[in-house]
């Protein structure tokens, strides 16, 4: 018996011993935690709403401000302090958070470097630090994180190219890097991260073309392009890919046409906007198969042809901008017969088909028109004939332009 209690009192001894050593070693990652928190606070200057007051060696940091534990080790998991004003660096003790999950510093006003140290942050899956003023490079190590599915640095001053190696992140699902310096192409790389949903590097200094890989996600939803450099043409498997919600290229350098094989579908597209680019040919008549859009944006192109009255089956489009290129009337129409497609559009708002090179009458069934049209613009046209005195029972027209054109009679006094 004695042998017997001498090794149940051993064994009792070696798990008191383990539980202590592992409450010691949580006790110490707690406090490498609290550290690297209270250097995030002292890299602060600027604290207008006084939102970090409560960060102090006399409280768990656990109840801080903006932060998240989890709950069985108490270690840091989500830090969360956006539109909170706060001035100053990103502390590169940051990187010593090993359980954070969530950095979240969007809308303040933090400046210098996105800190190399992040790569450290092996469980992070989301980085989210927009609106800021950080400037230098995008850390190439990011690409350690390997569970990160949201990247948001967009609105910043960050310069240099896309790394690359951000391409081979696996759980990657949002990547804005909108409205910085950045310069370079698109790395073809990003065709790897099928996950991807939301890619955006609007105004920026990008230029080349558009790679075939990244139009081939199967997931893509939102591609976001638009006040860049890019050229050639866009790549067919944009226009036959049902993912895709929002389509944004506008001020490029895009040219070529638009691809017309019938059969191209993009059945959940809401916004297509290709303004003020070299595109050239006829307006695709597929497009009315997106009967989700509500806004088509073309203007400013070298787009010729007729409208296409297949436009008018887009019941809810309402916004339809297509001046500012060399579209016709339709062969042998003395009127502009689009108008009375278009007034199929039950949603339009405002239409927008001036400095274009029409000719003929302004059709009666102008009238037909929605009763939410805002907004009707059809300047610089050959247009002839008087104005119909159908168009005054639009109700809601504020603003009609026909300027520039040959018409005569008299303004009705509908209007």
């Amino acid at each position: 018996m004695s042998m017997k209690r001498l090794y149940i009192a051993s064994l009792l001894g070696a798990l008191v011993l383990h539980s202590c050593m592992f409450e010691l070693a949580i006790c110490a990652s707690n406090y490498t935690d609290q550290l690297a928190l209270l250097a995030f606070k002292s890299s602060i200057n600027f604290d207008p709403n006084n939102v970090l007051s409560n960060w102090t060696k006399e409280t768990n940091f656990c109840d801080w401000f903006g932060i998240l534990c989890s709950r069985r080790r108490q270690r840091v998991t989500s830090l969360r302090l956006r539109n909170t004003g706060l001035r100053g660096t990103i502390s590169p003790h940051v990187g010593n958070l090993s359980f954070l999950q969530v950095l979240d510093i969007r809308n303040n006003s933090f400046h210098g470097h996105l800190t190399v140290e992040f790569e450290r942050l092996r469980r992070l899956r989301k980085l989210i630090v927009q609106q800021n003023m950080l400037e230098g490079s995008i850390p190439v190590e990011l690409h350690r994180c390997q569970n990160l599915q949201v990247i948001s640095l967009e609105g910043n001053n960050f310069s240099g190219n896309i790394p690359k190696d951000l391409g081979t992140l696996p759980f990657l699902r949002i990547l804005y890097l909108g409205r910085n310096n950045l310069q370079g192409t698109i790395p073809p790389f990003f065709g790897n991260t099928t996950s991807l949903k939301e890619f955006g590097v609007e105004s920026n200094n990008i230029y080349g073309n558009i790679p075939i890989e990244l139009s081939l996600l199967p997931n893509l939803s939102g591609l976001y392009c638009q006040y860049n450099h890019l050229t050639g043409s866009i790549p067919r498997a944009i226009f036959n890919k049902s993912s895709l919600i929002l389509i944004s290229l506008n001020m490029n350098a895009f040219s070529g046409n638009l691809p017309t094989t019938t059969g191209l579908w993009l059945p959940n597209l809401e916004i297509l906007s290709l303004a003020d680019n070299l595109l050239v040919g006829e307006i695709p008549s597929y497009l009315s198969n997106s009967t989700k859009l509500t806004w088509l944006l073309l203007p400013r192109n070298l787009f010729t042809g007729p409208i296409p009255k297949s436009l008018g089956n887009l019941n809810l489009i309402e916004r339809l901008k297509l001046e500012g290129n060399q579209l016709t009337t339709e062969p042998g129409s003395t009127q502009l017969s689009f108008i009375i497609a278009l007034t199929n559009c039950t949603s339009l708002q405002k239409l927008f088909v001036g400095e274009n090179k029409f000719s003929g009458t302004i059709p009666n069934s102008i009238g037909n028109f929605s009763m939410s049209l805002q907004v009707l613009d059809v300047s610089e046209c050959q247009l002839m004939g008087q104005i119909p005195k159908e168009i005054g029972s639009l109700r809601n027209l504020n603003e009609l332009s026909l300027a520039g054109s040959n018409l005569n009679g008299n303004i009705p006094s509908t209007i």
